[in-house]
Formats: structure tokens, C-alpha cells, sequence
């Protein structure tokens, strides 16, 4: 690989990584998963140099880039009066306790060392704005890929004058994780408390003398007693290095998490059975973000496909850098219209309907049915000079009507500036758009399953509901 192709692939993710925490270091930002996105963007971009210590200084960015994160949710959720706000706080601590035991004995991770010193003492969110900034503000080593120099050009009347080299470093990157055979996205579903495959695949540069096995160990700020992650133990292989090793093990996450919890967060450390000379470097792929959300036991809507769908909307909402009480609240709008969809599809509920006003009425209705929307339903509210159809939170609704033809989610493309400018009108980044398509259909209903990126829902022969888009 060329110097230019290396440096192509990693500056981006480094000039995104300080976009990102100069974002977030804003009063009011709630971009914490961005934060997160680039720092899995740096594990990525680390084992690419061809020197371990710079690699390092990349795994030890990027892992303070998300304890970064969590004291921007720490000041979110304290401002926005969430729930339990003090649990980031008290995890970003813990974080950073287990990042200094690591890092804390490498010369070329200092400078960071120095620069997050602030991290162990917060008590005020006053103090993450100055976190975020002097951690954007760290240099980087530009690592570079380079060919041994010729004989030619070595200086043979100082060779003798040259110090012993340092030992090699030694270095693990993980190439990738797999769970139930599938790569482990940057969230990864597990269902709790079922079995689940873990395979790991790594890379070792160098294998010390008198070392029989190499141990790969999770380590979490989750309670010990919610997961199980299997311990990967490696004897030295035969030939010569670098080797690659993969193995098989498990994941069992004991306890199911709530809807709106943040996920299971896991990170790999890597240890010789003998005190090497060198410090073992791990980068790459170590760190496993994994969704414990059990559909069966907290159901949403009634409606398990659905509920899977709107658990992918949320995804989006999230990695779109939507606030985490708007995610909140258009996921309580969405399991009201969502429940609505899946009953319109056994019941043909809209036989009757046969004007927009008559949807809004009944959707009106539906949400206003909801003890978790309630009262706080409002109805046709004024936003960017218009009237909408109805509010929750702030969280603008429309509600939109057609039965010439039979509706495709192409055709909501029509109502979608008016949805955008009333929610942006309100300062928000997301709005619900819900159309009813009660056309005759001419054709068989698909099935409910939405295995497709289309929204539709499609209901009985001569009628066909499209919930949220």
C-alpha cells in the first residue's frame, strides 16, 4: 500500500473526528452518536500505519472521543431534566479510569494523557464545552508506510555509532467481529437471553519469546452480571509472523434493555501469558455496540414486524443526529400510528373514510387515545406560517389522504416539503408524515413483513395503509 493511499484513507477520518467533538462541544449539542461514528471511524483508520505506537495514539483517541460522548449525553439529559442523567457521568469516569490503566505507561499517547486529565475531576456540564475543544485541538502522529532505505544511501561511517534498536512492538488488530456468522455492524442486534456465536478474527505483528498464549479479554462498565462474553485464548502458531488467527466463542446478554436505553457498550484488552518488553497494542475493530431490545417482552405496537420497522426508524433517527427526546417522542407517536397500521390491516378500518378530514378525525383520535400522548396532543398548531395537523412535544404530524390510485411510498414525496417546513419551522430535525391510501387495489396485499426499504403497509385487497414515512 502507498503512503498516498494510506494517508487518503485516515486523514478524513481524523478531520471528521474534529468536526465532530467541536459539534458536540456546543452548549446545546446533543451529537453525541456522531461522536461515536468518528471514533469508530479512527479504530478503522489506526491499523492502516505501519507503526503500532502510531495506531496506538488512534485507539486511545478514539476511546476518548466516546467517554467524550458520554459526558455530552451526561449534559443533554441534565438539561433536558432525562432520566438518570448522573449514569453517564458516572460511566464516562469509570471509562476513563479503565483508558488511563491502559495508556497510561505508552510515551507516545502522553500528550492525550495530559489533555484529558480534566475528565477524572467533572462535577459541572460547564466543564464539557473545555473537554471536547482541547481534545479537538491534540495533534495526531501522521503515520507512513515506507520502504527500507537503500544500502546506498546509509551513512556506513555512523553504523557502528548507532544505538541497539528498541524492541519490536507488538501489536493486535482486530480485523473483524462476526456474531451469528454475520459482520458485527456498528450496532449490532443480539437477542437477550439466547446463545449467540462471537468469532473473532485478528492480526498479531510479533510474538515474544518464552510467550505461549496470547489472551484477548472483554472489558465493560456494563454490570458483570447482565452479559457474557467468551475469553479468546491463542497458542503461538508455528512459522513466522505476523499471524493471522481467528476463533470461535459466545455472547449472551442476560438481561433485555429498554427501547430508549443506549447499547450494550463491550471493548477487547489483550494480554501475553508473560510480561513482554513492549506493551501489547490493540487497534482496530475492539469495540462491540450491541442492542439488547426484546420486541416479546416490551412489544411496541402489538405487531412484531412493525415494531422491528420502527426500531430501524429509530436507528436512523439516530445516526441522523436527532435529539435524544425527539428520537423519544416521535417513537411514541410512531407506536400509536404504528398500532393503527397493523389493525387497519386486519379490519379494513378505513372502508368508511372517504375525505382527508375524516382520516384526521379517527387519527386524531387514535393518538389522543394514547396515555402516553394524551393531553399533550395538540391540534392544528401554527408553525412557519402555516397550520399543521397536529403537534405532540413539538413533534409536528400530518396527516394526508388519497384514493384515485393505488399509493406507492414514491408518491408521499408530494407532502414531504410541507412536513419539513413546519418541523423545521419549530426547530426541529424530524416530523411524521402519514398517509392513507384508500384507493380500490386491484392486485393480492403483500404480505405484513417489510422486508423492503419501502414503508408500506399493505392492508385487505380493496384497501392499503401507509404509516409513517
Amino acid at each position: 500500500m502507498s503512503d498516498v493511499d494510506v494517508l487518503s484513507r485516515t486523514y478524513p477520518a481524523r478531520i471528521s473526528a474534529v468536526e465532530a467533538l467541536r459539534v458536540a462541544s456546543k452548549p446545546r449539542s446533543s451529537h453525541a452518536d456522531s461522536v461515536r461514528r468518528m471514533a469508530d471511524a479512527l479504530d478503522e483508520a489506526g491499523p492502516l500505519y505501519g507503526r503500532a505506537s502510531t495506531a496506538a495514539v488512534f485507539a486511545a483517541f478514539a476511546e476518548l472521543m466516546r467517554i467524550a460522548a458520554m459526558l455530552v449525553d451526561w449534559r443533554e439529559f441534565t438539561l433536558t431534566a432525562g432520566a438518570d442523567a448522573q449514569r453517564f457521568l458516572v460511566g464516562a469516569r469509570e471509562r476513563y479510569k479503565l483508558w488511563c490503566t491502559e495508556y497510561a505507561n505508552m510515551t507516545a499517547v502522553s500528550g492525550l494523557l495530559a489533555a484529558s486529565t480534566p475528565i477524572a475531576g467533572v462535577t459541572s456540564i460547564d466543564e464539557v464545552e473545555q473537554i471536547c475543544e482541547t481534545l479537538a485541538r491534540q495533534p495526531l502522529p501522521v503515520g507512513i508506510f515506507a520502504d527500507e532505505i537503500p544500502s546506498y544511501w546509509r551513512d556506513r561511517s555512523k553504523e557502528e555509532e548507532r544505538e541497539p534498536p528498541e524492541p519490536a512492538e507488538l501489536a493486535v488488530a482486530f480485523i473483524r467481529f462476526r456474531a451469528d456468522g454475520a459482520p458485527a455492524d456498528e450496532v449490532h442486534f443480539l437477542m437477550p437471553n439466547v446463545l449467540h456465536d462471537l468469532d473473532v478474527d485478528i492480526r498479531v505483528s510479533r510474538w515474544p519469546e518464552g510467550a505461549s498464549v496470547l489472551r484477548l479479554y472483554p472489558v465493560s462498565i456494563e454490570p458483570r452480571s447482565s452479559y457474557e462474553l467468551s475469553t479468546f485464548e491463542f497458542q503461538r502458531p508455528p512459522g513466522d509472523p505476523p499471524y493471522h488467527l481467528s476463533q470461535k466463542g459466545r455472547a449472551l446478554l442476560k438481561v433485555p434493555q429498554a427501547v430508549h436505553a443506549s447499547p450494550y457498550e463491550f471493548r477487547y484488552s489483550a494480554a501475553f501469558d508473560i510480561e513482554a518488553a513492549q506493551p501489547v497494542i490493540v487497534v482496530g475493530q475492539r469495540n462491540l455496540r450491541i442492542e439488547g431490545y426484546d420486541p416479546a417482552l416490551a412489544p411496541m405496537t402489538g405487531y412484531r414486524e412493525i415494531d422491528e420497522k420502527l426500531m430501524r426508524i429509530r436507528d436512523q433517527l439516530r445516526k441522523s443526529l436527532v435529539a435524544p427526546e425527539d428520537v423519544k417522542n416521535t417513537l411514541l407517536v410512531l407506536q400509536c400510528l404504528g398500532n393503527l397500521a397493523g389493525r387497519a390491516l386486519q379490519d379494513s378500518l378505513f372502508k368508511g373514510a372517504t375525505a382527508e378530514k375524516d382520516f384526521q378525525a379517527q387519527g386524531r383520535d387514535e393518538l389522543r387515545r394514547s396515555p402516553t400522548i394524551g393531553e399533550e396532543l395538540e391540534e392544528h398548531p401554527a408553525s412557519s406560517g402555516g397550520i399543521t395537523d397536529l403537534s405532540f412535544r413539538r413533534i409536528r404530524i400530518e396527516l394526508k389522504y388519497d384514493d384515485k390510485a393505488p399509493f406507492e411510498i414514491k408518491d408521499c414525496v408530494r407532502f414531504l416539503g410541507q412536513t419539513a417546513m413546519y418541523a423545521t419551522g419549530s426547530g426541529k430535525r424530524v416530523g411524521v408524515l402519514c398517509v392513507l391510501d384508500n384507493s380500490a387495489k386491484p392486485n393480492d396485499p403483500s404480505p405484513l413483513p417489510m422486508a423492503s426499504s419501502s414503508y408500506n403497509i399493505p392492508c385487505k385487497q380493496d384497501r392499503s395503509w401507509s404509516p409513517p414515512c
